[in-house]
């Protein structure tokens, strides 16, 4: 009588607290691994939301200039002048050792903010371009013909004072993206899509539409290639004499964050690689 109630008695042997205790620490493991993941993901999300705010005011501020865009009249309206210029090859996806087009843009637009601050207009002129963001290495690629660095800075420039006696005022800078590798701007002449634009060989008009495009390096703090932008936008002067109509944007596959008109209209899409500049 007294064996069997020992028996009930007696506890866990040393197999099962083993087995209890692998079964536990599987378990600790997966909700380790489960949480970790929510950690993560978090995170990710939250890099996303930062960076939407200021890129959707960038996407915001460069199609308000590109569709302002003026009409060159010799007075304060000047050229329209947008120069090709990098590696004419499809965009390395985010890898630095494949840079891309390092194109630019000067023209002038209505797009000024009218303050009671400031003196000037509307009018200003507002120019696109990738720098750098050293001054020595800039200068030793323009001396050398070398293509620019694959890290480079989208970088703004606006010039109010039109009226400036002093030829040495460069406007205002800023800087709009780090990690860009690639900028490249379209232009649309009625006909086809052209990689570069010289309004004083073409009857003094600016095109009818513009479309640009912006690819950036792989963050290194982050592992992953931020989503190319691609801005395609009517020109409102062209607009206006043209009348109403869609932009169709110049064909291309890659996932991108898009603004502007893109239905189909009666600007066509490119097809396949621009034209150099020159009309066909």
């Amino acid at each position: 009588m007294n064996a069997i109630h020992a028996r009930e008695q007696s506890g866990f042997t040393l197999i099962e607290i083993l087995l209890g205790a692998v079964i536990s620490a599987m378990l600790l493991a997966a909700l380790y691994a489960v949480f970790q993941g929510l950690l993560m993901a978090q995170a990710r999300a939250n890099a996303r939301l930062e960076e939407a705010a200021p890129r959707g005011q960038v996407i915001a501020l460069i199609k308000k200039d590109l569709e302002n865009m003026a009409t060159p009249n010799g007075l304060l309206c000047g050229s329209v002048f947008g120069q090709h210029e990098g590696n004419d090859n499809q965009h390395s996806g985010g890898f630095p050792e494949a840079a891309g087009r390092s194109d630019s843009i000067e023209f002038s637009a209505t797009s000024g903010s009218l303050t009671s601050e400031m003196p000037w207009g509307e009018v200003q002129k507002v120019s696109y371009y990738l720098d750098s963001g050293n001054d020595e290495e800039a200068s030793t690629q323009a001396a050398s013909r070398k293509p620019p660095a694959s890290t480079m800075q989208l970088v703004r420039t606006v010039t109010r004072n039109l009226l400036a006696v002093n030829t040495e005022d460069e406007g205002e800078t800023s800087v709009l993206f780090d990690n860009v590798e690639s900028l490249e701007f379209q232009y649309f002449d009625g006909q086809v899509w052209l990689d570069a634009w010289d309004s004083t060989t073409m009857n003094n008009a600016p095109p009818k539409a513009v479309s640009a495009r912006i690819d950036f390096v792989l963050d290194p703090a982050r592992g992953l290639a931020t989503r190319p932008i691609e801005i395609v936008c009517e020109v409102a002067a062209q607009k206006a004499e043209r009348g109403s109509g869609a932009v169709a944007k110049p064909a291309n596959n890659t996932p991108h964050d898009t603004a502007g008109e893109n239905s189909g209209g009666t600007i066509p899409s490119a097809s396949g690689k621009p034209s150099n500049g020159t009309k066909g």
